[in-house]
């Protein structure tokens, strides 16, 4: 596949990552969420292999060579997957929980855009 496959797969995988979350955020705490779930761990999922991916093809494929921004976009990745969780427990605020959502996603698209360090 080519890199703008790749980074069109790992666009579709943030807008089902954010919808879940959204779905998750809007949904009172008592109530079902196995179809948002579903599609945060279908969003989670591309987003982990359409990124690799993308890095394989662009010859970062070794950890040990790998920028800072790759190490940040993971570090995104790990804290985007737990929030649905942390919110839910009441561990996070909902309103700050949208908060944090929105700022992973721009920071995650600034890193991926600037490749900063």
């Amino acid at each position: 596949m080519t890199p703008e496959l790749y980074k069109v797969l790992h666009i579709v995988g943030l807008a089902l990552l954010m919808m879940s979350a959204g779905v998750a955020l809007a949904t009172p705490k008592d109530a079902p969420q196995k179809v948002s779930m579903i599609f945060h761990g279908a969003g989670l999922l591309l987003l982990l292999v359409a990124g690799f991916g993308m890095l394989s093809r662009i010859g970062l494929s070794d950890p040990d060579a790998w920028p800072m921004w790759i190490w940040a976009k993971v570090g995104v990745w790990v804290l985007a997957a737990v929030l649905p969780a942390l919110v839910r427990r009441g561990m996070i605020p909902r309103a700050l929980g949208w908060i944090v959502a929105l700022s992973l996603a721009a920071f995650a698209a600034y890193a991926g855009i600037i490749k900063f360090i």
